[in-house]
């Protein structure tokens, strides 16, 4: 009697273990795909100087693109600091790179992304900021900027 109880109980546990092993494991959830953030900047007029004269402006509106809504927290607390890098730079830069046309060009716009980028990983950190958009970016003639008085 006890070893029919044995072999009931033992038979009873190893089909228990054995279904339960053999059963497909449950699907596994498909990592969300959240829709990016877009974090606009303020505009950016820089002023061309030539002999000392400003001889005109050039005027980007930056986009930021962020994973989420922790890293647009990151950004938004540190953006004193990063329009102030980005402004410095972009002044060096319109100084040092007009093509002769005095338009910006498609390698200049290129440079100018590549630019901000490196500096937004040095503000921010690195791999936090997805893309840099440029919405306008675009020359202004000398005169062309009219204070609001």
């Amino acid at each position: 009697m006890i070893i029919v109880l044995l072999l009931l109980i033992g038979g009873g546990a190893g089909g228990y273990f054995f279904l339960r092993s053999s059963a497909p494991p449950p699907p596994a959830a498909e990592p969300a795909s959240p829709d990016p953030i877009y974090l606009s900047m303020e505009t950016f007029v820089i002023p061309i100087m030539r002999g000392g004269i400003v001889d005109g402006f050039v005027r980007l509106d930056v986009t930021l693109e962020v994973p989420d809504y922790d890293v647009r927290r990151e950004v938004d607390r540190v953006m004193p600091r990063l329009r102030n890098a980005i402004l410095a730079d972009l002044h060096a830069l319109v100084a040092l790179r007009r093509n002769p046309t005095g338009r910006l060009s498609g390698s200049d716009i290129a440079t100018i992304k590549s630019r901000l980028m490196r500096i937004i990983e040095t503000q921010v950190g690195p791999d936090r900021v997805k893309a840099v958009l440029l919405e306008e970016a675009h020359d202004i003639p000398p005169g062309g900027i009219k204070s609001r008085k």
